[in-house]
Order: C-alpha cells, then sequence, then structure tokens
C-alpha cells in the first residue's frame, strides 16, 4: 500500500470542503465558541486554534495565520474560486470575514464588534453569499444582511437567497404517547420562507450540498 505523506503532519481529522476537489481543512481545537469567554476568566486564556488547508495536489499544508492565544476559526467554505471562513479573536473582542486562497489571497472583508452577537452556534450559513449568523432561541443574520427568525426546533437554515431563505425541517409520524408504533415515518421538509419568515411553499425532501458544489434534494 502506497502513503501518501503531506510535507507536515499534525495527527489532525481532515474535513471536506465542498464545492472543490484539491483543498481540506483541519482545526486543531474545536471549543465552542461560547463557552471559550467563561474559559478565559477560568484560566487567564483559551490556549487559541489553528487553521490549516491541506493541499492534495502537492502535498502541501497551508497554515494562514499562526496560533495566537484567546484566538480560534470556524470550518471553511467555498464559492466563486475562493475560501471563507470565520477568525474569533478574543482579544480584540471582533469577528472577521476572512477570504483566502493559499499563496494568492488573505484578507478580511468585514469585521464586526462581539457585543451584539450571540455566539451559540455562531457559523457561516451559505447563499448567494455567505452570512455571519447565530442561532438559539432565534437565528440572527447579522452580515451581510440583518434579520431574524423565529424557528421551530425541528428547523435549520440552509441557504439564504436573495429573495428567499431555505429550511430544513425534520418530521416524525406515527408516535402515540411517546410510543414508536409500526406506522412511524421520519423524514425531512423543505420550507422555502420570505425575509419575514412567512411560508412561500414547502415540500418533501432534504436540501444538501454534495462535493461538486451542487445542491440536491433527496
Amino acid at each position: 500500500m502506497k502513503i501518501e505523506t503531506f510535507d507536515e503532519v499534525y495527527g489532525e481529522y481532515l474535513e471536506n470542503i465542498l464545492g472543490q476537489y484539491r483543498f481540506y481543512n483541519s482545526i486543531s481545537d474545536l471549543e465552542t465558541f461560547y463557552e471559550i469567554p467563561d474559559w478565559i476568566k477560568e484560566n487567564g486564556y483559551y490556549q487559541g486554534a489553528v487553521i490549516r488547508f491541506y493541499d492534495l495536489y502537492n502535498n502541501k499544508v497551508y497554515t494562514p495565520f499562526e496560533k495566537e492565544k484567546n484566538v480560534t476559526y470556524t470550518y471553511a467554505k467555498f464559492k466563486n474560486d475562493f475560501f471563507y471562513f470565520l477568525k474569533v479573536d478574543f482579544n480584540k473582542n471582533v469577528i472577521d470575514l476572512i477570504k483566502y486562497y493559499p499563496e494568492k489571497s488573505l484578507e478580511s472583508i468585514i469585521q464586526l464588534s462581539l457585543d451584539n452577537i450571540n455566539l451559540y452556534n455562531l457559523a457561516l450559513e451559505d447563499g448567494y453569499e455567505f452570512h455571519i449568523c447565530s442561532s438559539d432561541d432565534k437565528f440572527i443574520s447579522y452580515y451581510p444582511r440583518k434579520f431574524e427568525l423565529n424557528l421551530k426546533e425541528d428547523q435549520s437554515v440552509i441557504y439564504i437567497d436573495k429573495d428567499k431563505i431555505y429550511i430544513n425541517e425534520w418530521v416524525e409520524e406515527g408516535i402515540v404517547k411517546d410510543t414508536f408504533t409500526n406506522d412511524y415515518k421520519y423524514y425531512d421538509k423543505l420550507l422555502a420562507l420570505d425575509m419575514n419568515g412567512n411560508i412561500l411553499w414547502e415540500r418533501k425532501g432534504n436540501l444538501s450540498q454534495y462535493p461538486n458544489g451542487k445542491w440536491y434534494l433527496t
């Protein structure tokens, strides 16, 4: 068996980045964002994380930022030939949307203060462009458009288009008094909402993006 080796080996799990086949992604530490402020208070600092990009074409590993205390990242996403990810800096109390491609580009698209951002489930949501969002009791988009949605526990935002928001909702049928019956069914339903949260239409199916970058309803 032939084993390929990257020029740097860290023993990390690599995450596929949908929409392209060349690079994989890793983050050295996955402490959840909303727990980090308490960690800093209790321990004096958070060790920080490093985001890396592994190139399958030349076996090189690219590290856009050196490790820094109290700084962490989200996994990258790919759109229009560039990678995008969030850099969360608790030293400066800011979050940056980073645009990156190894050896070509590294820039901050927008920087937001953490003061008015809910850190719970903070992420980049896909759409006609990436949105910086969090999801707790409410789904909140902070950039590039500001809006809020009240979602049920069984609903999650999948894609934010220019004039509508696509929601996956999981459905269970055939449960009587908390007991599964022979009629039990589990499936996903796709909903399209307007920007005010009103349902435009819905249909059975799970909307997911696949490695080729395309979206499929299954």
